[in-house]
């Protein structure tokens, strides 16, 4: 083999290999809290903070499940829900460090609902 041609295929496999760990290390977690299917948001806790979500499409998630994908940049995001093993769509609403902050920004619509059981924050 010659040397210029394992030289690009050297390059080319360092390249896809950064590819596939800048896209690993994009990858969010965080684990569905509270609820409400009535209004159609749910809460996920992550190691630096929480996240205040809309669900989009897709299977809604259930109290407890792990969900993974861009979670902390604002807008609409394809995730997967590792627990059911599903994907699924989200709008990241708000994004804080502090539960207070989340539970300020519960939209209104939320709150009117008979069974509404508010985040509270500390």
């Amino acid at each position: 083999m010659n040397t210029a041609v394992a030289t690009k295929r050297a390059a080319m496999i360092l390249s896809l290999v950064a590819a596939a760990a800048a896209n690993v290390a994009h990858a969010d977690e965080g684990m569905v809290i509270w609820k409400n299917l009535e209004c159609g948001y749910f809460i996920l806790q992550m190691k630096a903070g929480y996240g205040l979500y809309e669900w989009v499409a897709g299977p809604y998630p259930n109290d407890g499940d792990v969900i993974e994908g861009e979670l902390k940049t604002p807008g609409e995001h394809r995730v997967n829900n590792k627990t059911a093993d599903v994907p699924t769509t989200i709008f990241l609403d708000t994004y804080s460090d502090k539960r207070a902050a989340i539970s300020a920004r519960m939209p209104n619509h939320c709150k009117a609902k008979p069974d509404y059981k508010p985040f509270e924050g500390s």
